[in-house]
C-alpha cells in the first residue's frame, strides 16, 4: 500500500534589503499556478482599474504569499501578518514587499548541477525565462 502524499510546502526568507536592511518575509514559494496568475494579471492590468480592485488584488496575493515577517510599527510593536497588517504598513514597504514577494516566487527553480538555458546558477533566473517582464 502507498504511503499518502501531498503536496510539500515551500518557502524562502528574503530580505528585503537598502533602507530596510534587516526586515524579512516568509514567502510561500508552492503556490497554485492559477491564483497566483489571477492575482499578478490583474496587477499586470491595473491601468484604468480602480484603485479599489488594485488594492484588493494587491492584498489577495499577499494573502497567498506572505506566511511570516517581522515588520514592526513606529512604536516597535510586531505588525500581524495578514490584511489588517497589510493595511497598517509603510506605502514603501508594501510595495516592495509586494515586489520582493513576486520575485522569490516567481525565479525558476533548477536543481543542484543542473545549468540552466541562459547559465545560471540553481538559485538565478534570468528574466527572459519569465512571460511578461
Amino acid at each position: 500500500m502507498l504511503d499518502k502524499r501531498t503536496m510539500p510546502i515551500r518557502t524562502a526568507e528574503v530580505d528585503l534589503g537598502g533602507q530596510w536592511e534587516g526586515w524579512t518575509i516568509t514567502v510561500r514559494k508552492s503556490v497554485p499556478f492559477g491564483k497566483l496568475i489571477d492575482s499578478l494579471t490583474v496587477l499586470e492590468n491595473s491601468d484604468g482599474q480602480k484603485s479599489g480592485e488594485v488594492i484588493q488584488a494587491i492584498f489577495d496575493l499577499l494573502d497567498l504569499l506572505i506566511v511570516d515577517w517581522n515588520y514592526v510599527d513606529t512604536e516597535g510593536n510586531p505588525i500581524v501578518v495578514g490584511r489588517d497588517g497589510f493595511a497598517s504598513c509603510d506605502y514603501e514597504l508594501l510595495m516592495l514587499t509586494v515586489r520582493k514577494a513576486q520575485e522569490a516566487v516567481t525565479t525558476i527553480p533548477f536543481q543542484e548541477g543542473e545549468i540552466s538555458p541562459n547559465g545560471s546558477t540553481p538559485t538565478e533566473c534570468s528574466d527572459d525565462l519569465i512571460p511578461g517582464t
